[in-house]
């Protein structure tokens, strides 16, 4: 399926730990997850782990995952903490690890499900909030009206 020359280079950016498999090369700047050069595409490493070990392409329709309650780290390429979902178990797996994270395109504010809760219950000035979380009082105030972030809801809800 790949080369012994591919394999060999991507084996040469892992750093095995008693749990982890580490991806030491590229790294996507948002997520973390790490990025390998594959016959002129780039790949997520992880996936790149997940077809070595089942010695065949995921399968269409369904994409490679951390597996849930597993392992949380998304540099890691152990193949036993991957697996083989659809987008939607893969969403479900990440809001049920607390995991998951809404990123928009026209903010920077990245938080939790559970810190975009406690945001919306928080009654001090968005300019308090915002240095509390380490993001932007405007983050804060289009969080409280849901601009975004608009798919989280309370508990109670």
């Amino acid at each position: 399926m790949y080369s012994k020359e591919l394999i060999e280079r991507f084996w040469s950016r892992v750093e095995k730990t008693d749990t982890c498999w580490l991806w030491t090369g590229c790294k996507n700047k948002r997520t973390g997850h790490g990025m390998f050069g594959v016959n002129g595409r780039t790949m997520g490493a992880y996936r790149f782990s997940l077809e070595l070990h089942l010695g065949r392409p995921v399968r269409e329709g369904l994409i490679a995952a951390h597996a849930p309650k597993i392992c949380h780290n998304p540099s890691c390429v152990n193949p036993a903490h991957l697996r083989e979902a659809t987008y939607r178990d893969n969403l479900l797996d990440r809001i049920e690890d607390g995991t998951h994270v809404e990123i928009h395109r026209f903010h920077k504010a990245i938080v939790t499900d559970d810190q975009v809760r406690a945001i919306r219950k928080d009654t001090r000035s968005s300019r308090v909030i915002a240095k509390d979380y380490g993001i932007s009082h405007t983050s804060v105030a289009n969080i409280k009206k849901r601009s975004i972030y608009a798919s989280v809801i309370s508990h109670t809800e």
